[in-house]
């Protein structure tokens, strides 16, 4: 074999190699919540298939914990393992394709509550978690529920359980299939990302709407505040990092909720602020903003919600809200020491009368009398 064929081979399992591996080397946690209500029949042939090529056979390396929850009036996890071999993953692959939308109700609540459950027990803390939710309906929870509403809107339970998951910092996406779905109310409650394709979508749009699923728009550090003024006006400072997407991620932070003990203020900015966070990058945030104010500084929890189908995470944040400045009092303070400092100068640094000068005014006041 001469040397040419033998580049040319070499040339073709490096090209191949370099194709098929996987950029990430870290593992995460997946989490699939799938509707397979009744209502879903039409199109979970299509949902099954996205899910197989897309988050198993192309998202998942060895190591990988994948986590699939199924829900209608009721929910249960069908599925929790560590993928680390072929076999795992075909397995997966089988209970993905058996699953028959044939379900009575809609108990995203109760789904919510088998995801968290599972969150807090399974996952592993250093990891990132990935989560997708994929419905058609509202929340039409069975009457046995404790998410039940007669309007089959959120209700106080449902918005208590969303709280919870805000402040961990998972990844939320949702998709919601059909324009008459309540998905955009649920990604808005739960400041998740949001995606939304028509009934009898392919496999391919579906693909093609959710894009870059482990792409993230992340705070880095904490939120802090700056300038506060008697009035409460502010500046809120703080760190976003886009990582996995491959274009710029455009998102409008619609209120800034402001909680604290005897206080409660549903935005501190008077309109919505739109960012543009550029791929693979850091970005510093200055939000212009208005607190409350006490004698004293005290801790708050800010909730950030949106408007927009990006978000960042964690969306719920602790800040501390400094002692106000009297700006003018620092001002007036300022200039009394310097004015003080002025006469002490003066005082200390007055010439003294030399003997020279005494013998003139003595010869003056003699010249005087005269």
């Amino acid at each position: 074999m001469n040397r040419k064929a033998i580049f040319f081979i070499l040339l073709f399992f490096l090209v191949f190699f370099n194709l098929s591996a996987d950029e990430r080397s870290k593992n995460i946690d997946v989490y699939l919540v799938l509707d397979k209500s009744l209502s879903m029949v039409e199109e979970i042939s299509s949902v099954k298939a996205y899910t197989v090529d897309k988050l198993v056979k192309n998202l998942l390396i060895p190591g990988d914990t994948y986590t699939l929850i199924t829900f209608y009036g009721k929910a249960g996890v069908v599925f929790s393992e560590r993928v680390n071999s072929k076999k795992e993953e075909a397995k997966l692959e089988k209970i993905i394709e058996s699953i028959r939308a044939d379900g009575h109700f809609t108990d995203i609540g109760n789904a919510l509550d088998v995801l968290k459950r599972t969150l807090l027990q399974k996952s592993t803390s250093n990891r990132r978690k990935y989560v997708l939710l994929i419905t058609d309906g509202k929340q039409e929870a069975p009457p046995r529920s404790k998410y039940y509403s007669p309007d089959h809107t959120f209700n106080h339970e449902f918005l208590n359980n969303v709280k919870i998951i805000q402040k961990k910092g998972w990844k939320i996406e949702i998709l919601g299939i059909g324009t008459e779905s309540a998905a955009k109310e649920l990604a808005k409650e739960l400041s998740g990302n949001y995606a939304e394709v028509p009934r009898n979508a392919t496999p391919e749009q579906i693909a093609e709407t959710v894009g870059d699923f482990l792409g993230t728009v992340r705070l880095n550090g904490t939120c802090a505040l700056e300038k506060v003024s008697r009035k409460g006006d502010a500046v809120l400072v703080f760190t976003l990092a886009s990582q996995g997407y491959k274009k710029e991620v455009s998102l409008t932070i619609d209120s800034i909720g402001l909680k604290a003990a005897g206080i409660s203020r549903k935005s501190i900015i008077s309109d919505p602020v739109t960012l543009s966070i550029p791929p693979e990058s850091e970005k510093q945030i200055r939000i212009h903003v208005n607190v409350p104010v006490k004698k004293e500084g005290y801790n708050a929890e800010i909730t950030f919600k949106f408007s927009s189908d990006s978000t960042f995470l964690p969306s719920v944040q602790n800040v501390f809200i400094r002692k106000a400045v009297n700006y003018a009092l620092v001002l007036y303070s300022i200039i009394v020491l310097i004015i003080i400092g002025v006469v002490i100068f003066i005082i200390t640094h007055r010439r003294k009368p030399s003997r020279k000068d005494d013998d003139k005014i003595t010869a003056m006041e003699e010249t005087t009398k005269f």
